[in-house]
């Protein structure tokens, strides 16, 4: 993490940018340094290491190709983003609560997700694959207690699914024992998901479209999820309704569907309106001012959603 410094990558040296380094080592100690990497060197024989470690070596040593995953780093990285959210609430005099949710789809694998589930307690989910890995940890009695799951990505209902919701098999997921069954023995997201919450774990699907609310609004014998959010249709820069109403994004609902489903929900007894998802951007992020005032405009449509419903008590990013 940078302080306030934005990191900037050249990613190949190419015949522009090779005059300005006289080593591949000056060039790797730059980028590095550009993103404070601490755990990541070069050392005197030009070798990459990883918290003193040469990778070079491991590569002779257990053959290549070779993937490390480094539990340390993890856990390092991880406290990083609470320190400097914890100084960031300090500072501005936040009063209010935050609960930081590791994105299982970044790596669904054990390493990760296990250690996460140790650092912040708290996971959120894209897709049935995610889900599922859950579910097998939660009938493992690996979750911990207080465990907190949010539940984003589109949710096809069940009679949609014709082929498992499932991502390329990846080695060492927490369930690696998968074969593909047939579209009967499939689970959905939804079903999952509704799986999970009748084992008491602390689960909340975030709402995409009216057909997935359908589901959630059956008979409460049957759907044991009781909490539930609401997607705003939002991926983008909108500081104003006109320019919100003309964003392209798939996911999500529009303002007045939005608030459709929120009456929907507060007249369905099983059913609770926790939280508002406003999803701006992910992986192509917007300049930080941009970014800032999309999610404030955004966060006034959450307090005028408030207002009508004071159960709402969360705001997804």
């Amino acid at each position: 993490m940078s302080n306030n410094k934005e990191a900037k990558f050249t990613p190949l040296l190419n015949k522009e940018n090779r005059a300005n380094y006289l080593s591949y080592r000056d060039y790797l100690n730059e980028q590095l340094s550009a993103v404070r990497a601490e755990y990541l060197k070069v050392n005197q024989d030009n070798e990459l290491t990883l918290w003193g470690i040469s990778l070079a070596e491991m590569a002779r040593k257990l053959g290549s190709p070779l993937e490390i995953i480094c539990i340390p780093t993890i856990t390092h990285r991880a406290d990083q983003i609470s320190y400097m959210i914890r100084r960031s609430i300090s500072e501005n005099g936040y009063l209010g609560g935050y609960t930081s949710f590791y994105a299982s789809k970044a790596n669904p694998t054990e390493a990760f997700v296990g250690t996460m589930i140790r650092q912040w307690n708290a996971i959120e989910t894209s897709s049935a694959t995610d889900a599922w890995n859950l579910l097998k940890l939660a009938k493992k009695g690996k979750l911990p207690k207080n465990f907190k799951i949010v539940c984003n990505g589109p949710k096809p209902l069940p009679s949609d699914i014709w082929l498992p919701d499932r991502r390329v098999a990846i080695k060492n997921l927490i369930v690696d024992d998968i074969s593909a069954p047939n579209r009967n023995a499939t689970p959905s997201y939804l079903e999952l998901i509704n799986q999970i919450a009748s084992m008491g774990v602390d689960i909340t699907p975030i709402v995409d479209s009216q057909e997935e609310l359908d589901y959630l609004c059956q008979d409460p014998r049957e759907i044991k999820v009781r909490k539930v959010g609401l997607r705003l249709k939002v991926y983008g820069v909108a500081t104003n309704l006109n320019q919100l109403e003309n964003l392209q994004s798939r996911h999500g609902m529009d303002v007045k569907t939005l608030a459709h489903a929120a009456e929907r929900i507060d007249k369905t007894k099983h059913l609770e309106l926790t939280t508002f998802h406003s999803m701006i951007s992910a992986a192509g992020a917007p300049p930080m001012e941009d970014f800032i005032n999309s999610l404030l405009y955004t966060a006034k449509i959450y307090f005028e959603l408030k207002k009508q419903y004071p159960t709402l008590s969360k705001f997804n990013i």
